[in-house]
């Protein structure tokens, strides 16, 4: 049974009494215990460096030494505080510790509230390679509390709309039109947040539910990834960044090659520039296919990829009646302290326009045309020089009609913002 619960008031008092108790050890990184000591100092815990580097195999045995050396057991509750790189580790951990014990997130930025807590993957990276070695194990309980994303910084808010575009372009006309149409002062607007985050998180929990263990529908959830996590491998993007470039090529790729519409390639573009992601990128498509792992091919080398067929995402989302649902310090690893009220995390926010500097890509962008005017003759087109094939055996339509879905007839705002499962 996990439970996942989405919060904007009470902040300090929750998580305080999710976080105290005598078994209780917490993983956090460095930036979060610069915010958060006073939660978290006078309890047991191990503070690791930020970043995606940290989600190693050799940060995990570190971790896994360390809690032996302060006396962790079968008993412990094992709990992520921070984003998705500590919550992918803490699963892993907790997975493989002792051979399993019971673990939770506090999950404190939009990748980590939207998608990466949720669900029971947990991995960590091999080589450069993303997510090479993991498990699946449900966490006791995923708690969001949505105003301590008042402390993300303002590429990072952006970097987590990427997974909140994807959801509702798999699961949700409704989000996806509201997206399409967003506060001009988003980043400050907790409650856009707030319902914006929660709606992601009923989708992908049902998802989940019905397909725990990634058979078949869950797969959706990989719309965008394949392409993705290659070019954040190969050129060091952030993920989210990297996802929107995944989703752009496969929208254009279904454009070209399926029945999927042009217009819906240009309502997601739009929509991704609105929150100040990437939606073209000079990259070496053969170095990018080559970082994409085996799994995600065919036997002749074909790429796998998640594809939307129809131009119009169905309207589908979750009826809540049938789903409840540190190192301390590592070596060369510096804690600063940050001049933040934890106090005053609940207090109303001034809704001031907040401007964000438009994502700007470290080469050269290269424009791609799509369309030839209507008023010469087309060019020849020129040969493809990458090594891409295209197989398009899943559709999310085709696992939405393999695996059916519950009905979207209810408004995502009044259901639930706790789901246990």
């Amino acid at each position: 049974m996990m439970n996942l619960k989405y919060i904007n008031n009470n902040t300090i008092e929750t998580i305080n009494s999710y976080i105290s108790g005598p078994n209780v050890m917490i993983l956090t990184d460095s930036n979060i215990f610069g915010y958060y000591r006073a939660l978290i100092e006078d309890k047991k815990y191990l503070v690791l460096p930020p970043g995606e580097q940290t989600k190693s195999l050799a940060t995990a045995e570190k971790v896994i030494d360390k809690m032996s050396e302060m006396g962790c057991s079968r008993e412990t509750l094992l709990i992520g505080f921070g984003g998705g790189v500590i919550c992918d580790l803490t699963g892993f951990v907790a997975a493989t510790f002792k051979r399993g014990i019971e673990h939770g997130f506090i999950a404190t930025s939009i990748i980590a509230q939207a998608d990466a807590a949720l669900g029971g993957k947990n991995a960590v990276n091999i080589s450069r390679k993303k997510n090479l070695m993991g498990t699946f194990k449900m966490p006791k309980f995923v708690l969001c509390p949505i105003n301590l994303l008042k402390t993300l910084p303002a590429d990072e808010k952006i970097n987590g709309m990427a997974e909140v575009i994807k959801t509702a372009l798999i699961g949700s006309k409704q989000l996806l039109e509201e997206l399409g149409n967003p506060p001009e002062n988003w980043q400050k607007n907790y409650s856009f947040l707030f319902k914006t985050i929660q709606k992601c998180g009923i989708i992908k929990m049902g998802i989940v539910e019905r397909d725990p263990f990634d058979r078949g529908e869950r797969r959706i959830l990989n719309f965008g990834h394949t392409l993705g996590h290659a070019i954040e491998t190969v050129y060091g993007l952030k993920h989210g960044y990297a996802v929107a470039l995944g989703m752009v090529h496969v929208l254009k790729l279904t454009s070209t090659h399926s029945s999927l519409d042009y217009s819906t390639v240009t309502q997601v573009e739009k929509i991704l520039k609105k929150f100040g992601l990437p939606i073209e990128y000079d990259y070496d498509m053969d170095k990018v296919l080559a970082a994409i792992p085996n799994d995600r091919k065919t036997k002749d080398g074909s790429v796998r990829y998640i594809c939307l067929i129809h131009s119009k995402p169905s309207k589908e989302t979750i009826n809540p009646d049938k789903s409840e649902f540190t190192l301390e310090s590592t070596e060369g690893n510096t804690i600063k302290e940050t001049k933040f009220d934890i106090s005053s995390i609940d207090d109303e926010v001034d809704n001031e326009v907040v401007t964000t500097k438009p994502y700007e890509p470290t080469v050269k962008l290269q424009k791609q045309v799509l369309e030839e005017p209507k008023d010469r003759k087309p060019k020849p087109k020129k040969k493809n020089k990458s090594k891409e094939k295209i197989s398009f055996s899943k559709s999310v339509e085709n696992l939405k009609k393999e695996y059916p879905r519950f009905d979207d007839s209810k408004d995502l705002d009044k259901q639930y913002t706790e789901i246990n499962m």
